[in-house]
């Protein structure tokens, strides 16, 4: 359903206007670092982003977007030179300036804006979407290509709507990494007995996806038998404590969601694990070497996506890793990158803020 803005921006289009449609063009990447430059050579610290279809390599209507952030409060400091650079203004308003003309036979249309506007926010959301999901970037692209020289306002009404789509995906799972989002090493623990020292190294040995190679290389590299194997692993996980304050909001979060844990892991201590870790309120566990795929493989997440019975884009997924991050991002997922460096309540905070 479309916005009252939106509403009123359609009612503006002449009915008779039509859109023209034309192929990506690479000399589009030289004509945005000039003006960048030529934007960054006055105003050293002004962020500058180039979005829209020409930022995402594809069709469209032969014009460039470039955006520069800052505070409204600011913009008179930076008024003057854009002027300088750029002619007069097209529109002033309380949230946004903006330019348009014309460089090298491409339409640009430059902003100073405020990053934090609804509006604003809501377009960096569409365009960080489409650049990290390719097969909604398809879509995207042959919805334009397919209104080439038709209805301008039609054109601009179906784009909202596909934005809608995208955006207005209410998260229905939350994936859990279990290591480094769940639990974490216990402060000062250091393996005493032999069996918890064999533990460990047999730890350090994991490979996530293949049991029997796992026994086969403990056998080889860390010369234990089978009697020592069987007495080391139920010590595996016990180097481990939960994150308590993130384990005390799990049954709120279970009465809105479902919830997963996506696990890198060998499956030959998980008896192990669910013993001193009661994983009853998720439903459902992956384990890397009981599906035969690991983390950052797209097809683990799309396998706990279809046992869910939801879509990558209803989903929020957390984990220590930015390698596996990046590449559940990459299917729509939202993420929260569980970064070893920051405080744990601080990410806390961050899941807090975008389940409300």
């Amino acid at each position: 359903m479309l916005n009252q803005d939106e509403i009123d921006y359609l009612s503006k289009i002449p009915i008779g206007k039509k859109i023209s449609i034309y192929p990506f063009d690479s000399k589009v990447t030289k004509v945005v670092e000039d003006l960048t430059q030529s934007i960054n050579n006055v105003f050293p610290d002004l962020k500058v982003k180039h979005m829209g279809a020409s930022a995402l390599e594809i069709s469209g209507q032969n014009d460039i977007d470039i955006y520069a952030f800052s505070d409204p409060s600011d913009f008179k400091k930076y008024l003057l030179g854009l002027i300088n650079l750029f002619g007069k203004p097209q529109h002033k308003h309380e949230t946004f300036i903006e330019w348009k003309f014309t460089k090298d036979n491409f339409d640009i249309e430059f902003y100073l804006t405020a990053k934090d506007s609804g509006t604003m926010k809501r377009q960096i959301a569409v365009f960080e979407i489409l650049k990290n999901n390719n097969d909604l970037l398809k879509e995207y692209e042959k919805l334009k290509e397919s209104m080439n020289e038709k209805s301008f306002r039609e054109y601009q009404e179906k784009k909202y709507e596909f934005y809608h789509r995208i955006l207005d995906n209410k998260t229905k799972a939350i994936l859990f990494d279990l290591v480094g989002v769940l639990v974490f090493k216990k402060d000062n623990y250091i393996a005493t007995s032999v069996d918890e020292i064999n533990a460990q190294n047999i730890e350090n040995l994991f490979n996530h996806i293949d049991d029997q190679r796992l026994i086969k290389d403990i056998k080889e590299k860390l010369n234990l038998n089978d009697d020592e194997i069987k007495k080391a692993i139920p010590y595996i996980p016990s180097k481990f404590e939960k994150f308590d304050k993130l384990w005390k909001i799990l049954p709120g979060l279970k009465k809105q969601y479902k919830l997963a844990i996506v696990n890198n892991g060998n499956s030959i201590a998980s008896k192990y694990w669910k013993e001193k870790f009661d994983f009853s309120i998720f439903d459902l566990f992956v384990n890397s070497a009981r599906v035969r795929l690991r983390k950052p493989d797209p097809k683990i997440y799309l396998l706990t996506c279809e046992k869910l019975s939801v879509k990558p884009e209803e989903c929020l997924f957390m984990d220590d890793s930015l390698e596996n991050i990046e590449s559940a991002k990459k299917l729509g997922i939202k993420t929260i990158w569980w970064n070893k460096e920051e405080n744990k309540e601080k990410l806390l905070l961050e899941l807090k803020k975008l389940i409300e």
